[in-house]
């Protein structure tokens, strides 16, 4: 949450050249959902594959930082926008959606029992998986826009 939170603080004062809208209310509910889940000690392994998707925070700051220093025309950055591509779409596309289709599919009389069995209100327990739905939602758009970004050529990625 610590890190969630400087970077947002980080987001707003750049506001908008590091991310609109969708990227604050992306950290203000990853936050939200993180603080409830690990009050309660609720979801362990949504929480796994939810901050798996980070991985690919890595290569969209790598890129960021090479495009800010002058270096858009390195070779190295199309590497790097490749491999920002491929862990996003792995992680936040793939693992994000396996990860839906276990929770609301396989996962449910384990969902519906955690009320009582650790505590959390049924108000928390569905403003958090109904977070995770948004979250895959927003994921899924971003990934079109990457999607696009791809198909139109690295020489079309501006920067943020």
């Amino acid at each position: 949450v610590a890190y969630l939170t400087y970077d947002l603080f980080h987001i707003i004062l750049q506001y908008p050249k590091l991310g609109g809208l969708d990227t604050i209310m992306h950290h203000l509910v990853f936050a939200a959902c993180s603080f409830i889940n690990g009050t309660y000690g609720i979801l362990p392994f949504q929480f796994g594959w939810l901050i798996a998707g980070e991985l690919s925070t890595i290569f969209l700051n790598t890129r960021w930082f090479m495009l800010k220093s002058g270096r858009e025309n390195s070779p190295l950055l199309g590497r790097v926008n490749e491999l920002f591509a491929a862990t996003f779409f792995l992680t936040r596309i793939g693992m994000y959606s396996a990860g839906m289709i276990h929770l609301f599919c396989f996962s449910m009389p384990e969902l519906k029992s955690l009320p009582e069995i650790s505590g959390v209100p049924i108000s928390l327990l569905g403003m958090t998986c109904g977070c995770m739905t948004l979250g895959w939602i927003l994921n899924m758009l971003w990934g079109y826009k990457i999607l696009a970004l791809v198909r139109g050529g690295a020489k079309k990625m501006k920067p943020q």
